[in-house]
Order: C-alpha cells, then sequence, then structure tokens
C-alpha cells in the first residue's frame, strides 16, 4: 500500500516535469476560478471489515458524504483543488461476519466489535486532465478524464454503542490501553470523469481512495488486555464484547450455540455494568485478555464515490486591443 502511494507520487512529478513547458507559455487570462459541491457515497475498510480483503468491504454500511471545494487552473492540464468534507464510517462484526466462515468469519462474529466513526476531512490536491485545453474555459473538451492525488488531515472520534443502548467515544476509554490522536493525516488519490453541461458549469463522476497513517479508525488494532487491568468498569465492558448476548449496534440476539462450543461458559461477568446476560443464563466466557482483537500490519482506508458540481467564476474574458 505506501509502495503504491510512493509510485503514484512519482507519476505526478514526472508528469508534472514533462508538462510543465508547456505550462510556461500558458497565459493568465486562461487561469481561472472554480468553486463546487459534491454528494458521494462514503465506506471502510478495516479490522471490521467481513474478511481481510478489500473487496469485503460491507456496503451496507455506506454513508454519504457532503464536499465543499473550491480549485484554480493554472496550466493546459494541471489543477490545484482544496476541499472540505464530511461524512460517517461504520463497521459491525455482528452484521458483516459470517460465522460459517471457518477462515476468519468465525472469529469476527465472536470478537463482536462494531463502531461509527464522523469525520471531517481538509484536503489539498492537485488534478491532472488527461485532454490539454490550451484555450479559455470556453474551449474546455465537452468530456475530460482525470486523476489526482494529494495530501490533507482528518478529525475522526469513533464511537460505540454500549449495552444498554448509549453511544459513547471509544479513545478516552483506551480498550487496547493505547492513546492515539483523533487528528491523523491521509494522502487522497483517485480518479473522474467530467462533462461540461453548460460554458461555467461542469459535473464529474470520482472515485477515490483515502489512505490513512492509523488503525484506529475503528478503535481496534492490537491484542486483547485482561479485564481485571482496567481501573475503568466501561473501559472493560468496551473493550471485549464477547462474552455478551446480543450483538453490533443493532443489539441483535447472537447465535450462541457455537460460540458456547469454541469459548465455554465459566466467566463471571457480573462485575460488570453492560453486558446482555439474561437471568438464568450461564454466561459465555468469550475471548481472553492476550489474545489477537485486530491486525497492527495494516492501517485503516476509506473509499468515496459520487458526482460533484462545479461553477466557473470568470470576470470576462479580455480581447487583444489594436490601435
Amino acid at each position: 500500500m505506501k509502495k503504491g502511494i510512493w509510485i503514484a507520487f512519482a507519476v505526478l512529478f514526472i508528469v508534472g516535469s514533462i508538462t510543465d513547458s508547456q505550462g510556461q507559455f500558458f497565459s493568465r487570462r486562461k487561469h481561472y476560478t472554480l468553486v463546487g459541491a459534491g454528494i458521494s457515497a462514503m465506506n471502510y475498510f478495516g479490522d471490521l471489515a467481513p474478511t481481510t480483503s478489500i473487496a469485503s468491504a460491507d456496503f451496507s454500511f455506506t454513508r454519504p458524504q457532503l464536499s465543499f471545494f473550491a480549485a484554480r487552473r493554472f496550466h493546459p492540464r494541471f489543477w490545484a483543488k482544496a476541499q472540505l468534507s464530511m461524512g460517517q464510517l461504520r463497521g459491525d462484526d455482528y452484521a458483516s461476519a459470517d460465522i460459517s466462515d471457518t477462515e476468519s468469519g468465525f472469529f469476527r462474529y465472536a470478537r463482536n466489535l462494531h463502531f461509527r466513526n464522523n469525520i471531517i476531512e481538509l484536503s489539498a490536491v492537485g488534478v491532472v486532465d488527461l485532454f490539454e485545453n490550451r484555450g479559455t474555459f470556453l474551449k474546455r473538451p465537452k468530456l475530460i478524464p482525470y486523476f489526482y492525488l494529494g495530501i490533507g488531515v482528518i478529525y475522526h472520534n469513533p464511537q460505540a454503542k454500549t449495552a444498554n443502548g448509549d453511544w459513547v467515544a471509544l479513545k478516552p476509554l483506551e480498550t487496547e490501553e493505547n492513546t492515539y490522536s483523533r487528528i491523523q493525516p491521509i494522502v487522497p488519490v483517485g480518479l473522474g470523469l467530467k462533462y461540461k453541461v453548460t460554458n461555467n458549469i461542469d459535473v464529474s463522476f470520482e472515485f477515490g481512495y483515502r489512505y490513512t497513517f492509523t488503525d484506529y479508525l475503528d478503535d481496534v488494532s492490537g491484542d486483547y488486555k485482561d479485564l481485571d487491568k482496567f481501573d475503568d468498569p466501561l473501559a472493560a465492558a468496551m473493550s471485549n464484547r464477547s462474552g455478551e448476548f446480543k450483538g453490533g449496534a443493532s443489539q441483535g440476539q447472537r447465535e450462541m450455540s457455537a460460540l458456547y462450543d469454541v469459548y465455554g461458559g465459566h466467566q463471571d461477568l457480573s462485575n460488570l455494568p453492560y453486558t446482555w446476560l439474561n437471568p438464568g443464563e450461564e454466561p459465555l466466557e468469550g475471548i481472553e485478555g492476550g489474545e489477537v482483537r485486530g491486525n497492527p500490519a495494516n492501517n485503516d482506508l476509506y473509499f468515496v464515490w459520487g458526482f460533484h458540481i462545479s461553477y466557473i467564476l470568470v470576470k470576462g474574458i479580455q480581447t487583444p486591443k489594436f490601435r
């Protein structure tokens, strides 16, 4: 993944170097600014995905992302673009994991973690049109494919629902006895196709990834900690949901028979305030401290795809003056 990011940066640099001479003869009167907004679909891939394959991202948790942007054309092919976006990521073992999948699904179902995370994203990207336009904005092609690459930063705050139905922030609880920042850098990269509607209006479709440098968009990365190491009972309860009788944000009834066969029913969970143990039911021991909770080798990422509309701001086209 990191290798791919560096390759993308290299491609952008090479393209910029090749076309730099063209930009030297691109007069400033042909430069222009545009503003716009977009609505996209937003989805997450990380430790709470159905499987380890990126193709397994659970699209039932797709949520909308709203974007506002401004861009400046300064070259026959190149743009600079600043964008502010807001959306939400979600993941849920109970809803996504296949308990019959012995390779990874059963563990994910037994783990029984979930999250939601409201993402605020600010980015600056370089946009490269595959078809150049050496004229004014009026002469731009009707249809233009493009790609983009840049840098950005996000503010995130993962949350999960307690067994009594309250959403709580997970970072302060340190569910893996590890801390992380709510502000994280990202690398936006993607492709798009832009269509000229009128002289001043374009619509475009984009698909892109947001590579992050954190494994805690979902608050899951390392190993389980022993419950008796937590001073806060809520932190202990939110760190290990495997012993609960109900699952996920939907709080649905879990399939317990297969879990009993593997994890037994001997752990006393009565000291924890948020368990789904019904009167007369034998407690499920669940996953023990020290066992795998997530995979710290791979950072989380998310991807977005959707439509944007932009409006070109112009003061008027100056024509040459003749004596």
